[in-house]
């Protein structure tokens, strides 16, 4: 779970949205790198919005439009006229209003399904690149699981993948997340996603609160959501801590065999490998947090006390001494300690953790 550190105390004014319909109405929210404030959509009326959910009304009159992200974080729209097909047209980088006369995709025609027709018209514009990268039932993808490239000049598809093999649903938005990079944002069960759609892979990903509509501000590296209770949350790129596995040998020490059993080969003067691994309650990687280990028994000595997990959550240390304790392993232990506050998380070095908060 990323770390949530602000709840606005105003709500949002969403007129025309309806959540009890079926299918719902929902607001859109898009960020735009000019305004350092958000686009959001509700009804027929474009509003900039604030962080701290400050509104002011930009256009009362938009229709059949759905606000898109483009590089470098800046606006598009999914234009779709009834009974028509969808064209992508560029927008004002001052008001963000569509330009009708400066469409992206002349050559080729994209399925009409307008946003409210279930799952589907979820588009991020790399129009430097020449790609459309969409999710959902939108341009050909055969499973709403999919995120598809699409050559933006003339609808031919360059790539199809799954992305994110931890939910069976589609990011209800893609956002400007750096070169080749795209934010994707579920809803419903609130996964986040940072995808290069150059390579097709997730590079990282992890999970809000539930939402109605959430954007990537990639100027402060924020998730940024409206809930049911129109309140604005905001989300630090970073995950909370949870999981600290219990110390294992890495590789495993060398044995001998004394009497067919096998016993650990002393190691006090070249140490053997320990290590430990932060996670997320999402599975997430936790990098850069200080490990803090002790010896329940104090036999043996450790190489040090503290180190910090790398890029994949893991902490090293080397343990000189006994390599087996009566079938078990010497460091019993280990603390880590995150943020302002003084938290701790302690993992046993048996096949079972517990977790406790101080």
């Amino acid at each position: 779970m990323l770390n949530q550190f602000y709840t606005s105390t105003k709500r949002v004014t969403l007129p025309g949205i309806n959540l009890v319909a079926s299918p719902p109405t929902l607001p859109q929210l898009c960020f735009v790198v000019t305004w350092d404030a958000f686009a959001l959509v509700s009804g027929s009326n474009l509003y900039k919005m604030f962080r701290d959910g400050t509104q002011c009304l930009m256009s009362p009159s938009l229709w059949c439009l759905k606000v898109l992200s483009r590089v470098p974080g800046t606006l598009a729209w999914a234009f779709t006229p009834p009974a028509s097909s969808t064209q992508l047209l560029q927008a004002d980088e001052i008001s963000g209003l569509p330009h009708p006369d400066l469409v992206m995709n002349p050559n080729w025609t994209i399925p009409s399904l307008f946003p409210e027709c279930g799952p589907g018209g979820v588009f991020y514009v790399d129009d430097g690149a020449g790609i459309v990268v969409s999710s959902g039932n939108f341009l050909f993808v055969p499973d709403p699981c999919f995120v598809q490239v699409t050559n933006l000049r003339t609808g031919a598809v360059v790539k199809t993948f799954s992305p994110n093999p931890n939910f069976n649903g589609w990011y209800d938005v893609l956002m400007y997340g750096g070169p080749s990079r795209v934010v994707g944002i579920n809803f419903l069960e609130g996964w986040v996603g940072v995808i290069d759609y150059g390579d097709g892979v997730v590079i990282w990903q992890s999970k809000v609160r539930p939402c109605i509509a959430a954007a990537y501000d990639c100027t402060y590296n924020l998730i940024v959501t409206i809930e049911s209770d129109f309140a604005v949350r905001i989300y630090a790129m970073e995950a909370v801590p949870a999981v600290l596995s219990p110390p294992a040998f890495s590789p495993a020490p060398p044995t001998i065999s004394y009497g067919g059993v096998p016993v650990p080969l002393l190691r006090r003067l070249v140490g053997y490998p320990v290590q430990t691994r932060l996670l997320g309650d999402a599975g997430e990687s936790i990098a850069g947090m200080w490990i803090h280990w002790s010896l329940k028994n104090q036999i043996g000595v450790l190489d040090k006390y503290v180190s910090q997990t790398d890029e994949n959550g893991v902490a090293k240390n080397y343990y000189f001494g006994p390599g087996s304790l009566g079938g078990g392993q010497a460091i019993e232990e280990l603390d880590v300690r995150f943020g302002p506050t003084t938290t701790t998380t302690t993992s046993t070095s048996t096949t079972t953790s517990t977790s406790t908060t101080t």
